[in-house]
């Protein structure tokens, strides 16, 4: 490194030397920046330790609840506000009846050509906010 303070040697090197020492800055740069990068990887993963509490491993596992058989869907037309109705009178219900009650309203959506399959049901933890059921409303209106 010292060879590189004086400006008239590098004029006196060779292209060989110049290749070598550029390649041991370079990796001199690599090493110390990802040093530096599993420093921060580590300092962040104990401030997550410290301030997270409990991790998810220790979180008690919730024994699942088994879903009932779907019952025969009949489907009929309905409005958007029938299925307004609907849909809110699932929120209401026990969960087999949400399930029941839900896939009914799925199945007054369908359209002939187009099949609509619910892969998971599952309650919000927190209300939505407005703009956020209004644009729910905007993406279950048919096109």
């Amino acid at each position: 490194m010292e060879r590189f303070a004086d400006p008239t040697i590098l004029e006196t090197m060779s292209l060989g030397e110049k290749l070598l020492d550029s390649a041991l800055v370079m990796l001199l740069g690599i090493g110390v920046t990802f040093l530096v990068l599993i420093f921060l990887m580590f300092s962040i993963g104990l401030l997550r330790l410290l301030f997270q509490g409990k991790t998810k491993a220790e979180e008690p596992a919730r024994p699942k609840q088994p879903v009932a058989a779907p019952a025969k869907v009949v489907p009929v037309p309905a409005g958007d506000d029938e299925l307004m109705a609907v849909i809110t009178a699932a929120l209401a219900a026990s969960q087999e009846d949400v399930i029941a009650v839900i896939a009914a309203a799925v199945a007054a959506m369908e359209t002939p050509g187009r099949r609509l399959k619910i892969q998971s049901i599952r309650r919000v933890s927190e209300p939505m906010p407005i703009w956020a059921q209004d644009g729910l409303m905007k993406n279950m209106t048919r096109m």
